[in-house]
């Protein structure tokens, strides 16, 4: 979701805390600064089941205060948001979300899903030695068609940058990317994200 940034990140996070609140589920918010699209703030939560976030949803959307909440952001945010619930394959996120995430997105072509989701969690083992962080590869559910995500955890800034200098040096990543050309559309992304509450 794109945003007016002088007000949007406080806003974030008193809707987090609101909804926290509300639903008892932890929810961290971050911050996208180098997006494709300029800043952007992400909410996330973990679940362990449809039911569990279902029942989530219905506690949010019966709660005046978080209606209201809602209502008084509008303001803030200057484009729709997009919501999208993954499931992880493979990975084990943190107990704590980390401070600093970096999300690398795509989408399967037509008629390659399987095979896209084959090569992701190769992908996702290839990270996981290459990078020397922890690293979950996820498939949408429900919002975006064919989504793949990789995400990897960094304890701080220094590990950020490490990850992402061996990323660009590994020629085992390198060829698999170039793999992946065949499977999945040309729009893969790349966002380093940071932990805001």
């Amino acid at each position: 979701m794109d945003v007016d940034i002088d007000s949007a990140l406080g806003n974030s996070i008193d809707l987090a805390e609101t909804v926290e609140t509300i639903t008892h589920v932890p929810v961290t918010v971050w911050a996208s600064p180098y997006s494709l699209d300029g800043n952007s703030v992400v909410w996330s939560s973990r679940f362990g089941s449809i039911r569990e976030m279902d029942d989530a949803q219905a506690r949010l959307f019966s709660a005046k205060e978080y209606l209201e909440t809602l209502q008084q952001m509008a303001m803030s945010f200057t484009d729709p948001h997009l919501e999208t619930l993954v499931e992880v394959f493979l990975g084990t996120p943190p107990t704590e979300p980390a401070p600093y995430l970096t999300t690398l997105r795509a989408h399967a072509r037509p008629g390659h899903q399987r095979q896209a989701i084959d090569w992701g969690l190769r992908l996702r083992a290839s990270l996981a030695r290459g990078i020397a962080v922890p690293v979950t590869f996820a498939v949408t559910v429900f919002g975006e068609v064919g989504g793949l995500v990789w995400l990897a955890y960094h304890r701080d800034a220094d590990s950020l940058q490490t990850a992402n200098t061996k990323m660009l040096a590994d020629e085992n990543l390198s060829a698999l990317f170039d793999e992946g050309e065949q499977l999945i559309r040309s729009d893969m992304t790349l966002l380093m994200m940071r932990r805001l509450n």
